[in-house]
């Protein structure tokens, strides 16, 4: 058997041919996400539901946690915890269309794929007894898309809504994320549910 040393050099060079431009391009596109901060904003707000039953419902937010696109950029693999400038609040003064900022401040931009609204504890007042019952906390982190560019503003508002879930006992009342809705530079872009 019989091998053509100058067929294999041949391959060699074509092979090389290929693979360092498309490592090139990978490397390239893979680092060229432009750099600098961006503004972040997080409101809430109320789904009114079974608010109206409470005359108070105290919530205590623990942090904000995002989670970065990772791609190419492995070395940010992991959440994102943001610090809360407004730590506790009650939900019964923003129904609606009245909204509260429970943080703002400058993030590093990129694109992002999951948001989690971490929250320390919840209790509500009814109206009727003026008594205090458990309000359980089902907030669980979401995936939604969004990226932060630098110099630009991009506001997450989340719509919380207050569960009446006495018809499935031994369940009374639960915290639950009922939407959100994603602006960019105050044009609204994402909004889940739709409408």
């Amino acid at each position: 058997m019989r091998i053509d040393v100058r067929r294999s050099t041949e391959i060699k060079h074509t092979t090389y041919g290929i693979l360092y431009p498309v490592l090139f391009f990978l490397a390239v596109t893979g680092c060229s996400q432009e750099s600098g901060k961006g503004i972040f904003e997080v409101r809430i707000k109320d789904h009114e539901e079974a608010i109206g039953y409470f005359s108070k419902v105290n919530i205590v937010v623990e942090t904000i946690r995002l989670s970065p696109k990772v791609g190419f950029r492995f070395w940010r693999l992991g959440w994102l915890t943001l610090n809360p400038s407004l730590d506790q609040l009650d939900l019964t003064q923003f129904v609606n269309n009245s909204r509260v900022a429970v943080f703002r401040g400058e993030v590093d931009s990129g694109s992002f794929e999951a948001f989690d609204l971490k929250i320390r504890s919840v209790r509500g007042i009814l109206r009727e007894g003026s008594r205090e019952v458990p309000i359980s906390n089902k907030v669980i982190p979401v995936a939604l898309s969004f990226p932060i560019n630098p110099g630009e503003l991009t506001l997450v508002i989340i719509d919380l809504s207050v569960m009446d879930m006495s018809d499935h006992p031994p369940a009374t009342y639960e915290l639950q994320l009922a939407g959100y809705e994603v602006y960019r530079n105050g044009k609204l872009v994402d909004k889940i549910p739709p409408g």
